[in-house]
């Protein structure tokens, strides 16, 4: 199959071929050639993204190749690359399909615009106006029907009325001696009947009450010998091995001094091979070692860094600036 070197002004693509040009992993192809094109794709993605400078650019650009190589593709920064990447080859198929659609003629016509007849719409409109006119008058209708009824409604309110005076009852004396009775006899009932209940609930809420003072004294007691036995297994965890936090601006400063004690040998180096070189050939050396010394020393251990705290984009070329700054000072001034 061939692999494309671009696809930018390509007519006559297929879609296994532009899915080629984005892998991520070399064809059927030289590893040089491959590399080459990831390059490319990556420039192109950091195009869409924006770097306080041309250095921070570089660093993220050896991150994602490197996260490439050794298949950490899971990680925040390589997923968004990668989704980019389908888009990418979702638009360039769909650009492609357009294309040879429109060579053999095969695009869809637009659809004719419907033809309003305006006869039928005058008559429709007409209709429409007796209707409402009909519903108009409906309307007026039942209006007057609830005025009517309201002012009919009102004066039968203002009417006047017949009361009716409530007879008088006659209650004879054996029936006011039998509800005394029967009233007084239910009054004693219920107060036994209460007395009988208070004390049945003061004798729970004391049994209750012991219960859960036994409850709490033995849960104290659990409590009392459990935090004993914690205190001893701390302490003696504690005497065997003490164990210390580190913070996250502990661990930059620690990473930047390990960044820092390598100085000194790629300083050694630089001054080996310059020996007896041309300007031209100083300024290559040069290059060479600030590179092996990001290859070599940053890239990997801020990479270590980033696995524990997550560095944000900003935090993770921020903290690659002192080590940075400290050998270029070095060579630059300290070399003779």
């Amino acid at each position: 199959m061939m692999i494309p070197k671009s696809v930018k002004c390509q007519s006559n693509l297929t879609e296994s071929e532009i899915r080629a040009y984005f892998s991520l992993k070399p064809l059927d192809e030289d590893f040089s050639d491959h590399d080459k094109r990831f390059s490319k794709i990556l420039n192109e993605y950091l195009e869409t993204r924006s770097f306080k400078d041309s250095n921070a650019r570089n660093c993220y650009k050896k991150q994602l190749k490197r996260m490439n190589k050794e298949g950490k593709t899971n990680t925040p920064k390589f997923s968004a690359f990668n989704m980019w990447r389908l888009k990418e080859i979702e638009k360039n198929i769909s650009r492609q399909k357009t294309y040879l659609l429109q060579r053999e003629g095969k695009v869809m016509p637009k659809r004719p615009e419907p033809v309003e007849n305006n006869n039928q719409l005058v008559n429709e409109n007409n209709k429409l106006k007796l209707e409402i006119e009909k519903l108009k008058k409906q309307l007026i209708d039942k209006d007057n029907q609830i005025d009517f009824l309201m002012t009919e409604n009102t004066k039968m309110k203002h009417m006047p009325r017949e009361v009716e005076e409530p007879k008088p009852k006659h209650i004879q004396i054996h029936e006011i001696k039998e509800y005394l009775i029967v009233e007084t006899s239910e009054e004693e009932e219920s107060d036994e009947e209460e007395e009988e209940e208070e004390i049945y609930v003061d004798v729970i809420e004391a049994v209750e009450d012991l219960v859960n003072n036994v409850i709490n004294l033995r849960e104290a007691l659990d409590d009392s010998d459990e935090e004993e036995d914690e205190s001893e297994d701390e302490s003696e965890e504690e005497e065997e091995t003490p164990k210390e936090k580190v913070s996250k601006q502990e661990a930059i400063e620690i990473f930047q001094q390990i960044c820092i004690d390598k100085i000194p040998q790629y300083h050694e180096q630089y001054m080996k091979l310059k020996q007896g070189k041309n300007d031209k050939e100083t300024c290559k050396i040069k290059n060479d070692i600030f590179e092996r010394y990001d290859d070599e020393v940053i890239q990997p251990n801020v990479e270590k860094l980033d696995d524990v705290y997550d560095l944000p984009h900003e935090e993770y070329t921020q903290v690659q600036e002192k080590p940075y700054e400290k050998i270029k000072d070095m060579i630059l001034y300290f070399s003779g």
